[in-house]
């Protein structure tokens, strides 16, 4: 593949097949690389490649040595493809389940080694500028643990800015569109609000929760039921920070703040307190320690995290939505419809025509009341779908308070991938607000109104 010898597929998706590849060059020179080659299909979408080409001109421009480091976008006859950094080892997800299989939690001391080397990656990234010395007010959007990858040397890196926002992007999407995984959004993702970097901080801060108590913080049960959970902010301590140092709690309280205003004011103040609390614990784990940890709680299986045929490494690739073990089956399939949301929004917006709305508050309760002729109305879809009201108004999923007429409405949704089409009658009242969602991904839940 262009000047990349492959040496075997990792994982394939709907849009895209990974492979590990080597770079090959005079005097026996070797680099191990990892391609991310683009289906043909997908090569001729317009709109998808100047997602990538936004994607690829992005990610260079961040070298650092806690992100993963993107080399180049190619180009071999109708083949696109971007080869980046190879990363042996295991990502932060997988390392949390096998502790808390145990029933183990991961010690205070590696969260917040992990914790520091993240947010040292987020900070650079954060505060990037251009040539001309403005900043590029970069936004992640999706930090998760799937994407933050413990190489085996005890690097951490921070990967998958593929929908991360750029003053540089040419490919916009429009504000409040659901990115990220659910259960690692911020309430502001949650609500279809606009996002700025405070939204990575709070993810960060749902990360760092779960490692220090081991359970999750907004998850289990269905994608809808943790945007809900998420929305209400409510954070579960459980008597737990009786066993915590001195000021644990109020680093997680002020990374987990509903209002983006009221958190850490930016990665690198995060950092900080982060480091603080290191060195009031007693001496802080560093690079060897942290090798020497996961070494010592992955032993033996190792080999069957860079090895096994019927299994994909999610470390060793930084696009994870192209996974497609079925022991990974449901991220894989998360992720793909995510992509697959963003990348055909353009498509369908074509088909159907846009709607007028207004922007109002995300809660019903805070809805002006002197509106008495007209109602609200917002729709959200996973992981995406089309939206009719009333017959002949059309508009992609998500829609976000859309302004009605007092009276009954019919709504009327459809997911092309399944076929389905499901119908519901709303009354709207004065100055009144109703949500519909419906999930028909991996946990279908029906189009229901309230």
């Amino acid at each position: 593949m262009g000047k990349y010898e492959i040496c075997n597929k990792i994982a394939q998706g709907g849009m895209a097949e990974i492979y590990r590849a080597k770079l090959c060059g005079a005097e026996g020179f070797e680099k191990e690389v990892v391609i991310k080659k683009i289906l043909p299909e997908w090569s001729s979408h317009k709109d998808f490649i100047s997602m990538l080409v936004d994607e690829a001109k992005l990610a260079v421009l961040l070298t650092h040595s806690n992100i993963v480091q993107v080399f180049e976008l190619g180009r071999e006859g109708e083949n696109c493809y971007i080869a980046m950094e190879y990363v042996p080892g295991v990502d932060l997800k997988k390392l949390w389940e096998h502790t808390t299989a145990e029933g183990k939690v991961l010690p205070l001391g590696i969260s917040l080694f992990i914790m520091e080397q993240v947010l040292e990656g987020l900070a650079y990234a954060h505060s990037k500028k251009n040539s001309a010395n403005e900043s590029l007010r970069i936004i992640h959007r999706d930090i998760s643990p799937q994407n933050i990858l413990l190489s085996w040397d005890g690097n951490v890196k921070l990967t998958d800015f593929g929908i991360a926002k750029a003053t540089l992007t040419r490919t916009e999407t429009a504000s409040g569109v659901h990115k990220g995984k659910f259960s690692y959004m911020s309430p502001e993702q949650a609500n279809l609000e606009s996002v700025g970097q405070a939204t990575d901080l709070f993810s960060l801060g749902i990360i760092f929760y779960e490692m220090v108590t081991g359970r999750r913080l907004f998850g289990g049960g269905s994608d809808l039921q943790s945007l809900d959970r998420i929305r209400r902010c409510e954070i579960d301590f459980r008597d737990t920070e009786n066993q915590w140092p001195r000021g644990l709690k109020s680093i997680l309280l002020k990374a987990l703040q509903r209002r983006p205003e009221d958190r850490f004011p930016s990665a690198l103040h995060f950092l900080k307190e982060l480091e603080e609390l290191s060195r009031n614990i007693g001496r802080p784990t560093g690079r060897k320690e942290f090798a020497l940890f996961l070494e010592k709680s992955l032993s033996g299986k190792r080999i069957d995290i860079d090895f096994k045929k019927d299994q994909t490494v999610p470390l060793a690739t930084p696009f994870n939505f192209v996974q497609t073990a079925k022991k990974f089956r449901p991220f894989f399939l998360g992720g793909v419809a995510l992509l697959a949301f963003w990348l055909l929004s353009s498509h369908f917006m074509k088909t159907f025509p846009s709607l007028d709305e207004t922007t109002l508050p995300s809660s019903p309760s805070t809805v002006s009341s002197g509106l008495s002729d007209t109602g609200h109305l917002s729709v959200l879809l996973l992981p995406w779908g089309q939206i009719s009201v009333d017959d002949n108004l059309k508009k992609e999923s998500p829609l976000n308070h859309l302004s009605l007429p007092v009276g009954n409405h019919r709504v009327t949704v459809f997911y092309e991938p399944k076929k389905i089409k499901e119908t519901v009658e709303i009354s709207l009242k004065g100055g009144g607000f109703i949500r519909c969602t419906a999930n028909f991904g991996e946990r279908p839940e029906p189009l229901t109104c309230r």
